[in-house]
C-alpha cells in the first residue's frame, strides 16, 4: 500500500531560474521581518553576557535571531515542502531520492536543514552559483544537490490516496437438497376472470311492409273489343273511359 506521504510523479516540470528566485525574494522578505522582529524582542538583552560576542564577532543574540530566520525555510520545508514564496508562485520541493515501489519519498530533516544551511551560505557567498539552476535539466542547484532535492511546479503533483482493500467473498457452491428432501414447488390457483354482466340486447326487426292491394275495378271492354278489371287496357293501354 502506497505511503500518504510520497507523491506519484506524472509528468513533472521543473521549476526554471526565474521563478524560483522571485519565490526566493518574497521569502527573504519574510524572513527579514521575523528577524527583526526577534532582535526588536532581544532589545532589553542588550546590556546582557548574551549580547558580547560569543563566536567570532556573533554574539548569542545574534545567533538565536540566525536560527529564527532559518527555521522559517526548515521548518515550512520540512512539513509542507513549500514556504510563502513558493505556495504564492506554486512551486514546492520534492526528495529525488524513490523508495522500493518507485514512488518518491518524504524530506527527511536532515536533507532539509543541510540545504537551507550549509548548501544555502555557500550558494550565497558565491552568487554565481545560482547559475547553475540554469543549466541542469532538472533545474538543481547546489543546495539542491546538496539536499538530494528538487523544485518542481505542483499542478503536476498528485498525492495518492490510501484505498481500503475490498473484500471479495468466496463464490457459495449451491447443491440441490436430496430426492427425500425435496418437496414439490406449490402449484398457483387458477385465476378465474370475474363475470361480466350486461343487459341483453334488444334486436329491432321491421315488421315487413304489405302491399296495397289493386283497386279491383268491374270488367269493361275497350275500344279494341278486350275486356279488362283494371284501369288500363291490357292489350292497347287505352285508359278506362267513364261514361
Amino acid at each position: 500500500m502506497l505511503n500518504c506521504e510520497t507523491y506519484q510523479e506524472k509528468q513533472l516540470i521543473s521549476a526554471g531560474f526565474g521563478v524560483r528566485l522571485c519565490a526566493y525574494v518574497i521569502d527573504l522578505l519574510i524572513q527579514l521581518i521575523l528577524i527583526l522582529g526577534a532582535r526588536v524582542t532581544f532589545l532589553g538583552l542588550g546590556r546582557t553576557p548574551l549580547a558580547q560576542p560569543l563566536l567570532f564577532s556573533f554574539s548569542a543574540l545574534d545567533i538565536a535571531a540566525y536560527f529564527v530566520g532559518v527555521s522559517y525555510f526548515i521548518l515550512f520545508t520540512y512539513f509542507t515542502g513549500v514556504t510563502i514564496g513558493k505556495l504564492l508562485l506554486s512551486i514546492k520541493v520534492i526528495s529525488v531520492e524513490k523508495d522500493e515501489e518507485g514512488e518518491t519519498k518524504k524530506l527527511s530533516f536532515f536533507d532539509v536543514a543541510f540545504r537551507e544551511t550549509i548548501g544555502r551560505y555557500l550558494t550565497n557567498i558565491i552568487p554565481l552559483l545560482y547559475i547553475i539552476i540554469a543549466f541542469n535539466p532538472e533545474r538543481r542547484g547546489l543546495h539542491d544537490f546538496m539536499g538530494n532535492t528538487r523544485v518542481v511546479y505542483t499542478f503536476n503533483l498528485k498525492k495518492p490516496v490510501k484505498v481500503a482493500p475490498v473484500y471479495v467473498p468466496p463464490p457459495v457452491m449451491y447443491s440441490p437438497p436430496p430426492a427425500e428432501y425435496a418437496q414439490p414447488l406449490p402449484v398457483p390457483p387458477p385465476i378465474i376472470p370475474p363475470p361480466v354482466f350486461s343487459e341483453p340486447v334488444q334486436s329491432f326487426i321491421e315488421p315487413p311492409i304489405t302491399p296495397e292491394p289493386m283497386p279491383v275495378f268491374p270488367e269493361w271492354k275497350c275500344v279494341c273489343g278486350t275486356p279488362n278489371t283494371c284501369r288500363f287496357c291490357a292489350d292497347c293501354g287505352e285508359p278506362r273511359i267513364i261514361e
